[in-house]
Parts: C-alpha cells; sequence; structure tokens
C-alpha cells in the first residue's frame, strides 16, 4: 500500500522516502481504511437499489401477479369478455411474413428435386420461379475488446516520469458508443430497470457492467441526444398549433437530481411532425411553462388541468 502511495502523483519519491516511518504507517493504514470504506458503500448502494426496486415492483412493471400487489396499487377494472372465442375471428385480416429481398441474402442454396415423386424418373433444368423458404439467424454476439496499455517512463534528464495519454476519440470510460446506444434504448424505450439492463446486457453480448456503469451510460445517451432534443423543442414552440398532457411517471433519484424522491411527471407536446417527451418533478403551471416555453403563442389542445391557465382562453382548445 506504501509503495502504491509513493508511487501515486501526489508526493514525490524523495517526500516520501523523507516521511518518517510512523507517518508512513499511519498513511497506509489510512489507505486501507478508505479502500475497505469504499467496498463497502459500494455493496451497500448495491443491496439498497435492489431492495427499492423490490419495493416498487408490482403488476403493472413486472411478471409479479396482480394478487400479490400491495395497498397503494390501484387494481384496474376488469373488462367483459367479448363472448368470442380465442383466437383469430372470421374474417379478420390475415397476417403474412414478409420475405427479404434476394439482395440481402448472405447465403442463397438451390434444391433441386432428384427424382419424380410419381414414376421414380429422373429429373432435370430449374424451376423459373421456385418456391422461395428463408431462414433468419442472428449470429453468435461476442464482444470486441480493445486494450490500450499506458506506458510510463522515465526521463534520463530531470528524472519525471510521465504517462502515456490515450489517443484521441477512445472513450475514456471504456465502454463504446454501441454499448451506451444499446442500454439507452433498453432503458428508454423499452422502460427496462437498471438492474434488468445489466442482465440484458450480460445475457446477450457477455458484457459486464455495474448498476453505476448503466446509470452512466444513459447519462452520457442523454448528453448526446441533448442537443437533437433542443431542436425539436424550438420546433415545437414555434408551432401554431400544439396538443399537451401528462401522467404520472416513476422517477426515482439513479441521477442524483431527486434526493427527496419527489414524484415523477411525464409531460408530451404534440405536433403532426415532432413529439417531445420530458420529465419533471412537478405537475405544476412552471413545468407547462418549461415544456411550451413561456412565450408560446399558439393554440393549445389540452384538458382543463390548472397547469394550463396561463394560455390564454382564446388561444385554449380544451378537450
Amino acid at each position: 500500500m506504501s509503495e502504491n502511495f509513493a508511487n501515486s502523483e501526489q508526493i514525490s519519491e524523495e517526500d516520501w522516502e523523507k516521511t518518517p516511518a510512523s507517518v508512513k504507517q499511519l498513511v497506509s493504514n489510512l489507505l486501507q481504511r478508505i479502500e475497505q470504506l469504499e467496498q463497502q458503500y459500494k455493496q451497500l448502494h448495491e443491496e439498497y437499489q435492489n431492495l427499492k426496486e423490490q419495493v416498487n415492483r408490482n403488476s403493472g412493471n413486472s411478471s409479479q401477479p396482480p394478487s400479490a400487489d400491495g395497498p397503494q396499487v390501484k387494481k384496474s377494472k376488469r373488462k367483459r369478455g367479448s363472448g368470442n372465442k380465442r383466437g383469430g375471428q372470421a374474417g379478420h385480416q390475415g397476417y403474412q411474413r414478409q420475405l427479404y429481398e434476394s439482395e440481402q441474402c448472405d447465403e442463397i442454396v438451390e434444391c433441386h428435386p432428384v427424382h419424380c415423386q410419381c414414376c421414380g424418373g429422373e429429373l432435370s433444368g430449374s424451376d423459373e420461379h421456385p418456391q422461395r423458404h428463408q431462414v433468419v439467424e442472428i449470429p453468435v454476439v461476442k464482444p470486441k475488446i480493445a486494450e490500450y496499455r499506458l506506458h510510463r517512463l522515465k526521463c534520463d534528464e530531470c528524472g519525471e516520469s510521465t504517462r502515456a495519454s490515450l489517443l484521441e476519440g477512445v472513450c475514456v470510460r471504456g465502454y463504446g458508443p454501441r454499448v451506451v446506444a444499446i442500454v439507452a434504448v433498453l432503458s428508454g424505450f423499452h422502460r427496462q430497470s437498471q438492474r434488468l439492463v445489466q442482465r440484458a446486457l450480460l445475457d446477450l453480448f457477455g458484457v459486464e457492467l455495474s448498476l453505476g456503469s448503466v446509470n452512466q451510460m444513459r447519462q452520457e445517451a442523454s448528453e448526446a441526444v441533448s442537443e437533437s432534443v433542443e431542436l425539436a423543442q424550438e420546433y415545437v414552440r414555434e408551432q401554431a398549433v400544439v396538443g399537451a398532457d401528462e401522467t404520472r411517471f416513476s422517477q426515482s433519484n439513479a441521477d442524483g437530481k431527486n434526493p427527496q424522491q419527489s414524484k415523477g411527471w411525464l409531460w408530451v407536446a404534440v405536433t403532426p411532425l415532432v413529439c417531445v417527451y420530458q420529465v419533471f418533478l412537478s405537475r405544476s403551471q412552471r413545468a407547462a411553462k418549461a415544456l411550451l416555453g413561456e412565450g408560446f403563442s399558439g393554440i393549445l389542445n389540452s384538458d382543463r388541468y390548472r397547469s394550463y391557465n396561463w394560455v390564454e382562453l382564446s388561444r385554449r382548445q380544451v378537450c
């Protein structure tokens, strides 16, 4: 431990050699204690996240049966049956699998019959319009791992040690943009929890991630699309007619921006071409203005919720 500390950039080797043995021992003990506490914190944080997911689990966001839901979960009303038998109904529009274009196939195998199925005679030639049968398979996915070895060399002139830097464009966090993109799709579009995203990356691609890394990648993906989101917001706010609505949205403190564990709300601004979704920790008028822009001058189509009352009645289409 003391050697690692001496080799760090915080204290020079010369100063470390001048340090009394008792101080060296104290520093070594403190570093060991810090390392132990960091490991304990990491373990406790993962246990906390696991327990929180279990508490918030219900039949609506997991495979848990409705009978196991707590009293705080509202029961959905059971729909009356139509009286029809299960399966496709008479007269319904059928669905057939669409074949890929031949140019998209990696391999085409011509299968010719050898003997006549009636008399056993030999057959030859080709069918101008053979029946097409396609088999779609996903190749074995193996993560591509690149190792960068950063050498530290000592100068013969001044004795200073210099560590090599990563090449330009190499991801500092250790995971490439495709891994980040998959985490973002699973988390956003497919609404999977951090633990389920972690499990999916391991099962499908053999990539091991910590829960903290999953959250960091979520933030990284958000930052990557922030400019596009701003452009979409500007477009929506300038439209002549915009529809808006909001609904409850489970929001924890995984990103560190909700320490009070406030209730989340998913807001949407809709136009024929672009829709903008935003999560706020409030259902207030301030959130509505943040979504539409305080200078919004178009016609607003919304319900009668009071957060939209700042828009003039002459520019309101109430549903």
